[in-house]
């Protein structure tokens, strides 16, 4: 499980986080990751997880992957930042 909440305020502040939350669904991320990468995760908040959470399996990756997930999650919170940023 990665809790995007926390990981997005560590990363860019609470105000950042608040207006992800304002402004997008915890979804969208689960979605867009998908559709840019063709990496399909689970939405954590379907498996009693928080609501900013997605769920990456444990069984049928190989180390290097979770790598990369990782990565292109880090990338969609800091594509998510300078739109935020550019509306500040």
């Amino acid at each position: 499980m990665i809790d995007l909440s926390i990981w997005a305020t560590r990363l860019y502040g609470a105000d950042f986080f608040a207006w992800l939350k304002e402004n997008y669904d915890s979804l969208d991320i689960v979605v867009r990751l998908a559709q840019d990468t063709g990496v399909v995760l689970m939405d954590g908040h379907g498996f009693d997880a928080p609501e900013w959470s997605v769920r990456v399996s444990l069984a049928n990756l190989n180390a290097d992957d979770y790598i990369a997930i990782g990565q292109r999650l880090s990338a969609m919170l800091a594509d998510y930042a300078e739109v935020w940023k550019t509306e500040k």
